[in-house]
C-alpha cells in the first residue's frame, strides 16, 4: 500500500515536470515555457514535445519582444530607448541560450535583430555624448562642479552603448578630474581640549569615507578647497540621578530552647523558633553623560550638497548600594556590599566619540 502511494506521489511529480512547459505556454507566460522546455532537453530527455514548445515559445517571444522594443521606440524620451535595447537584449540571450536547440528558421531574424541593437546602441551613445558635451559647456560657464559631474555620468552612459566612442575614456577621465568635490573636515573641541587626541585619532578615519566625486581630508591646510564642514564639540555634560526600589526578606531563626520530660523521665532539649523580617532599599545611582556636536557647512550649494545638522550622543553608567533597615539575620548575604562601580570616564567618552563618529559619517558620506 506504501509502495503504492509513493509510486503514484512520484508519477504525478514527473507528469506535472513535464507538462509544466505546456502549461506556461497555455498561460501565455512564453518565456517560462520556454526556460522550461530547454532545461527538459538540456536534461537529456529527447521529447519531441518540448523541442516543438521550445520553438513554438521563441517565436511568440520574438514577436512580443520585438512589439515591445518598437512600443519605447516610438517615444523621443532616451530612457525609453533604453528599454528598448533591454528588450532586444533580453531576447538576443535567450536565443544565444538555447540557440543549439532551436531551429535554424530563427537565426536570419535574430541577425537583424541583432544589427537593430547595435545601431540603437550607436544612436544611444551619441545621444548621451551630446548631453555630455553640453553638460561640460556649463562647466565651464559657471565651473560649477555638479555639470561636471552630469558629464562623467553621462560620458559612462555613452562607454556603455559604445566602448569604441571617439576618446571617449580621456573625456570620462577629464570630466571625473573636473567632477570631484575636494571636503575637508575641520573639528573644533575648545571645551574639551584634553580630549583632543582621541577625536583626532577617530575622526581621521574619515578621509577613507572618500569614493565617487567626494575627496575628503582631514585637518589639512589645502588651497582647493570645495567644500567645508565645521564639526564643534560643546562640552560634555553630565548628571546624577538615582531611584529606589524596596524589598522585604523573612528568614526563621533559633531562638533559644525549651526542655521537655517525657513519661520515662528523660529529658531533652527542643529549639524554639520565630521569625524576623528586613527590608532592603536598593538605591541604583545614574551617572548620565551627554555631548553634543553641531557641523556647519560652508561651500557653494551648487555642488556642496550638505546640510547644517546638530548630532547628540548619550551614555549611563551606574552602580547600587544598599540600605538595610529591621533584623539583619533576615536578609541575605548578598546584600551587606555595594554593587559594581561607575564606568571609566575616559572608557565612556571614548565610546562617545566612537558614536558621533558614526553618526557624522553615515550621514554625510
Amino acid at each position: 500500500m506504501r509502495l503504492s502511494i509513493c509510486l503514484g506521489i512520484f508519477l504525478y511529480v514527473f507528469i506535472s515536470a513535464c507538462s509544466s512547459p505546456q502549461k506556461s505556454f497555455d498561460k501565455g507566460d512564453y518565456e517560462k515555457a520556454y526556460k522550461s522546455a530547454l532545461k527538459n532537453i538540456k536534461k537529456g530527455k529527447k521529447s519531441r514535445k518540448d523541442k516543438v514548445l521550445l520553438n513554438k515559445s521563441f517565436n511568440e517571444l520574438v514577436k512580443q519582444k520585438s512589439n515591445e522594443a518598437e512600443r519605447y521606440l516610438r517615444s523621443n524620451d532616451l530612457g525609453d530607448w533604453e528599454m528598448a535595447y533591454l528588450e532586444y537584449d533580453d531576447l538576443l540571450d535567450l536565443y544565444y541560450d538555447g540557440k543549439v536547440q532551436l531551429d535554424n528558421s530563427h537565426d536570419a531574424r535574430l541577425a537583424i535583430i541583432q544589427r537593430e541593437q547595435d545601431t540603437l546602441g550607436v544612436d544611444i551613445a551619441r545621444n548621451y555624448y551630446e548631453l555630455g558635451s553640453m553638460s561640460m559647456d556649463g562647466y565651464y560657464e559657471e565651473y560649477n562642479k555638479a555639470y561636471a559631474q552630469d558629464a562623467f555620468l553621462y560620458y559612462e552612459k555613452t562607454a556603455l552603448y559604445d566602448a569604441d566612442y571617439p576618446a571617449i575614456d580621456s573625456l570620462r577621465e577629464d570630466a571625473f578630474d573636473l567632477a570631484v568635490v575636494n571636503v575637508l573636515v575641520e573639528v573644533n573641541a575648545p571645551f574639551e581640549r584634553i580630549y583632543e587626541w582621541e577625536i583626532d585619532r577617530r575622526f581621521s578615519d574619515i578621509e577613507r569615507e572618500s569614493e565617487g566625486f567626494y575627496e575628503i581630508s582631514y585637518e589639512r591646510n589645502l588651497t582647493n578647497v570645495d567644500c567645508t564642514l565645521e564639526v564643534d564639540f560643546s562640552s560634555i555634560d553630565s548628571y546624577a540621578s538615582e531611584d529606589r526600589s524596596a524589598q522585604r526578606f523573612s528568614e526563621e531563626i533559633e531562638d533559644g530552647y525549651e526542655t521537655r520530660v517525657d513519661t520515662s523521665g528523660n529529658s531533652t532539649r527542643v529549639p524554639l523558633y520565630r521569625t524576623v523580617t528586613g527590608e532592603v532599599t536598593t538605591i541604583r545611582e545614574i551617572l548620565t553623560y551627554r555631548w553634543r556636536v553641531a557641523v556647519s557647512v560652508f561651500g557653494s550649494r551648487d555642488f556642496c550638497d550638505f546640510r547644517n545638522r546638530n548630532f547628540e550622543t548619550q551614555e549611563e553608567t551606574f552602580r547600587e548600594r544598599y540600605e538595610i533597615s529591621g533584623d539583619r539575620r533576615a536578609i541575605p548575604s548578598g546584600y551587606e556590599s555595594s554593587r559594581g562601580d561607575f564606568d571609566d570616564e575616559d572608557d565612556i567618552v571614548d565610546e562617545m566619540i566612537d558614536d558621533l563618529y558614526r553618526e557624522i559619517s553615515n550621514y554625510y558620506f
